[in-house]
């Protein structure tokens, strides 16, 4: 049989297969149409919806309802089992590229069904003819594939599979309100109940070192694989086949965003710096803390006991400069203006399409992966489990504030405050590049002072401006306050004598 679709469960072999078959193929009526599938599919009659369909494969081309959707797409929407998808496959390879009136693919509620999202069904999906490039295009209310499947939470694996086959969908932003599927996946990881309290438990352990619990913990990490797989596909246009700290792939795939790529025509490595990534598409502080988070637990996992400090620095993936020789830090001042959009409603808002793909919807998990926790946020503290970090995490300002409250520079230099001597390529101080992009006083300027104070007297490696000189230069043609050169000239008042 050349079809890529092995038949299963009964399609035909044994005997008794072939007597389930012809019991099957003895009760379907006389007079047979596309209703008689379709009803058969709503009552979950599977034995019978695969032997009619057997008998008549026409059926699976026609439209099963007024709203032009296929057999397929009740298939999936209720979830059909393998055995029927593959046999709707056979009758109508082109089926999955069917697209409803309302611009719905099969995909849509098989993405729709979050974490019991079935992998094979996806990929076998996926893998038809013409799906792959309809993944980026929306449904009448806005929204690709994707987005779905990130509102209601799919299985690492799904996302990995769709992101294999539409990498460019991670960024992708609907027409209606800008929103990605990114934003989609981290609103859904910010503002879910357990979320909100898995990433206040991360701020506890910051702010005041108490134990983030296990079932915060693992929340944590299992929702960071997600989000790395977004922001690989989303950073370089491209999921990375390997580990996301030592992936290479070729230059020729690069997407857009990427800064690692070159117009050289010859092959090199690319890594993918997740902290990078977060912070050249403006993700949120939030984000960054879980990135630092996380990259710095798998790090510490992975050394042994003999590993000396320099090696830890070496291996620290926050330390990790690009192909440019840029720090997270100062790409993050180099696109301080950028912001990633986020959904102004939750998922349960946003339906797929109209009242048929209600019709089996479940409800929205509050409590996402692993529920609710019985055990407090406010555990004893243990300084074997949580972060070490610089004082200024400790100082009652950072206390009284919220994980809301903080800036992706606050995030980066609190966390690793020895990403503030990181000078770029050409021996620039990140206080250099946050005078240069207008980064406005509030949202970490003055972190950066406080960590590298002695950056307010080194001149420009360009221009030979202290940075007051150039924060007034600036206010003349940009947006920057002249209060900011005031403020750094307030710090070093003996510079005026230079």
């Amino acid at each position: 049989d050349a079809s890529p679709f092995p038949v299963m469960n009964g399609l035909c072999g044994d005997a008794t297969s072939m007597n389930n078959f012809e019991n099957c193929t003895s009760k379907i009526p006389a007079s047979v149409s596309v209703t008689t599938v379709l009803d058969a599919i709503r009552d979950e009659n599977w034995e019978l919806s695969r032997s009619t369909i057997l008998t008549f494969p026409h059926l699976a081309s026609e439209d099963a309802d007024p709203h032009g959707r296929k057999l397929i797409h009740y298939a999936s929407i209720y979830e059909a089992p393998l055995s029927v998808i593959q046999t709707l496959l056979r009758a109508n390879p082109h089926g999955p590229a069917s697209r409803a009136k309302m611009g719905c693919l099969p995909i849509f509620p098989a993405l729709r069904s979050g974490p019991e999202a079935n992998i094979t069904v996806v990929n076998l999906l996926l893998n038809s003819p013409g799906v792959p490039e309809l993944m980026t295009v929306c449904n009448a209310n806005g929204i690709c594939p994707l987005h779905i499947g990130a509102m209601h939470g799919i299985p690492v694996d799904v996302l990995r599979a769709v992101l294999q086959k539409s990498p460019q969908s991670a960024l992708f932003p609907s027409p209606r309100d800008g929103v990605t599927p990114l934003a989609c996946y981290w609103y859904r990881i910010s503002k879910s109940k357990f979320g909100v309290k898995a990433l206040d438990a991360l701020w506890a352990n910051l702010t005041r070192g108490v134990v983030i619990p296990v079932k915060e913990r693992q929340y944590l990490l299992e929702s960071w694989e997600k989000v790395a797989l977004l922001l690989q596909a989303g950073y370089h246009g491209v999921l990375l086949s390997s580990d996301s700290s030592d992936s290479s792939l070729s230059s020729s795939t690069c997407g857009s965003h990427s800064r690692n790529c070159t117009s050289s025509d010859e092959q090199h490595v690319l890594q993918f710096r997740p902290l990078h990534a977060i912070a050249a598409l403006g993700c949120p502080a939030s984000m960054m803390l879980l990135g630092l988070y996380a990259t710095s637990s798998s790090t510490c996992s992975r050394m042994s006991d003999a590993t000396t400090d320099a090696d830890a620095n070496a291996n620290d993936v926050a330390l990790k400069v690009d192909a440019n020789g840029d720090s997270a830090l100062i790409v993050a001042l180099k696109h301080c203006h950028e912001s990633l959009h986020m959904p102004s409603r939750g998922p349960c808002d946003q339906e797929v399409d109209d009242d048929e793909y209600d019709e089996q919807s479940s409800d929205e998990e509050e409590e996402e992966e692993g529920g609710d926790s019985n055990e407090p946020c406010e555990a004893k503290s243990n300084n074997n489990e949580h972060i070490s970090l610089d004082t200024l995490w400790r100082s009652k300002e950072w206390q009284t504030k919220s994980i809301d409250e903080i800036s992706i520079i606050d995030a980066l230099i609190l966390f690793k405050p020895s990403i503030a001597r990181i000078k770029d390529g050409k021996g620039q101080y990140p206080l250099y590049h946050a005078i240069q992009n207008g980064l406005d006083w509030a949202k970490g300027f003055n972190t950066i002072i406080e960590a590298v104070p002695e950056s307010i007297s080194y001149p420009s490696r360009s221009t030979g401006l202290y940075p007051f000189m150039h924060a007034a230069e600036e206010s003349l043609s940009y947006d920057l306050p002249l209060v900011v050169s005031y403020c750094l000239l307030k710090a070093d008042p003996d510079l005026v004598k230079i």
